[in-house]
């Protein structure tokens, strides 16, 4: 794993942290290739049944490195060539269809299993945008979250567009977005971008991280379909795959083992 990030799996739970601690886990060309590499890795990885996402340092990620931001100012290129290039057998249609920024962002959406996301510090641009493709976002109060591309003269082009508004309304999505103004957790909170809020925001994920391992990993993962489904799929075709998961579930031995643990559990 590069020194840009580190993942370590404990008890079912992927403990992966950026790591570039005096950047403010600013994203460069290693950070965005370490971002892929460790969803690449989690997409088959059977002993994980939850991630957890975090930040190293004062700061969760504060967005594109200004480096590139002024190769862009001075007409260089900010990115490697090859940067967009499919990234080969494994990855859907779509998938293959996305630029790289978008990949780490939405890889996590497209993990098998939940992403908890504790954020602190600077959230800003790609590094909230990488934040929208986790389940549940745990913030500190504190937090400043942001999409301020708009600062640089850009747009966001790491799905923040298309997922910002599915959580908070197209008319705060675009306040946001336009006025490239951060907002702080607590009002982040009231307009439904993260959660909810927690002064240690990596130990509450944690924590809840450790009560999804107690479940069934199975029944888990599903469930993960199935919400998925709810947001981009017909009604009809959400309540057939309720229908299939019970069918599917039902009677195998992880199902009976947790079962036969809560019974116990009620004495």
């Amino acid at each position: 794993m590069s020194d840009r990030l580190t993942c370590t799996v404990e008890n079912r739970i992927a403990d992966v942290r950026l790591n570039r601690p005096e950047k403010l886990n600013a994203l460069d060309d290693a950070m965005f290739a370490a971002l892929f590499d460790v969803i690449t890795e989690l997409r088959t990885r059977d002993d994980v049944s939850v991630v957890v996402l975090s930040g190293n340092g004062r700061a969760f990620c504060a967005g594109l490195d200004l480096g590139a931001i002024k190769a862009m100012a001075e007409g260089k290129a900010f990115r490697p060539a090859d940067a967009d290039a499919a990234p080969g057998e494994g990855w859907s249609e779509a998938e293959q269809a996305m630029s790289r920024g978008q990949r780490v962002s939405l890889g996590w959406r497209g993990l098998p299993m939940p992403v908890i996301t504790a954020l602190h510090g600077a959230t800003l641009g790609g590094g909230l945008q990488i934040a929208l493709g986790a389940d549940v976002l745990i913030a500190a109060p504190d937090t400043k979250l942001g999409l301020i591309e708009m600062k640089w003269g850009f747009t966001p082009d790491m799905s923040g567009t298309q997922m910002l508004p599915r959580l908070v309304g197209r008319g705060a999505a675009a306040e946001m977005i336009y006025a490239a103004r951060p907002i702080d957790g607590v009002r982040a909170e009231r307009i439904g971008l993260v959660t909810r809020l927690a002064d240690d925001p990596r130990a509450e994920a944690l924590a809840l991280a450790e009560d999804i391992v107690r479940h069934n990993p199975e029944a888990v993962r599903m469930c993960k379909r199935l919400l998925d489904l709810a947001e981009t799929g017909p009604l009809a075709d959400g309540l057939a795959l309720e229908r299939h998961s019970m069918k599917t579930i039902v009677g195998t031995p992880a199902q009976r083992e947790v079962a036969a643990r809560a019974l116990a559990a009620r004495g």
